[in-house]
């Protein structure tokens, strides 16, 4: 990632955009928001509802991709089979430094209070995507 504001390859689109997902974005010093990739038509869709082309938020920080719980929970379980002797703490502790490290965690204040929202936004957001998928179909 050579980008300054982290994104992985071209400013305003997203690690792995053939994928419909849920990413975290930051606008200038504002609190990190979920946004959802919709791969077609290849735009962002915000919590707001707005949408916005790739070139529009360009120059937001992109933190990275939202995990599914599936894949939190694939991690935790890769991290305790890893036999960490700390146990469960350990593997969380594992899996939380691979997921968001050290210097994401320090440019989010209020982790915890973040995820919760992250999660909240993201069924929201699949609520939106089914109604649009509705409306197309």
């Amino acid at each position: 990632m050579s980008d300054p504001n982290g994104w992985p390859e071209r400013p305003g689109v997203p690690m792995h955009p053939e994928e419909y997902r849920a990413h975290c974005l930051q606008f200038r010093d504002n609190r990190p928001v979920v946004a959802l990739w919709l791969v077609i038509p290849r735009l962002w869709l915000l919590p707001d509802t707005h949408k916005r082309m790739p070139d529009e938020v360009a120059s937001w920080r992109y933190l990275g991709p939202c995990l599914t719980p599936q894949e939190v929970a694939a991690r935790v379980a890769e991290a305790e089979a890893r036999g960490h002797e700390d146990g469960l703490q350990g593997g969380i502790t594992a899996v939380k430094a691979r997921v968001w490290p050290p210097s994401t965690d320090t440019r989010i204040s209020g982790f915890n209070e973040g995820i919760a929202a992250a999660v909240r936004e993201l069924e929201r957001l699949h609520t939106a995507i089914r109604a649009l998928k509705e409306k197309t179909t």
